[in-house]
């Protein structure tokens, strides 16, 4: 079967994206690094005993980490590597370890 051509670029570029997008078990300790005015937190990262940071994609589940600040967390999530020193992660879902 012949691909069309917008198709086959189409699944070239797919496959790109998804070349840099793994999901993984991450271990670390939810850290703040934003604030907003008022003092409150509205940014954080995971950081792990490899000494590796995360970013959290603060939707809606990332936001509830804000109730967890400096609590150890295992999370399953989106990983993405945005340079060779930057990575990010929409989680999935989380355990906070007690």
């Amino acid at each position: 079967m012949k691909l069309k051509s917008t198709t086959l670029n189409y699944y070239l570029n797919i496959s790109k994206f998804m070349e840099k997008i793994d999901t993984d078990t991450i271990m670390g300790m939810i850290v703040p690094i934003g604030w907003d005015r008022q003092n409150n937190i509205t940014d954080v990262l995971i950081t792990t005993s490899g000494e590796r940071e995360y970013r959290v994609k603060m939707d809606s589940v990332g936001l509830e980490l804000l109730n967890f600040i400096r609590k150890r967390v295992k999370i399953h999530g989106i990983v993405e590597q945005k340079n060779s020193d930057e990575w990010a992660v929409k989680i999935m879902s989380y355990v906070v370890e007690s």
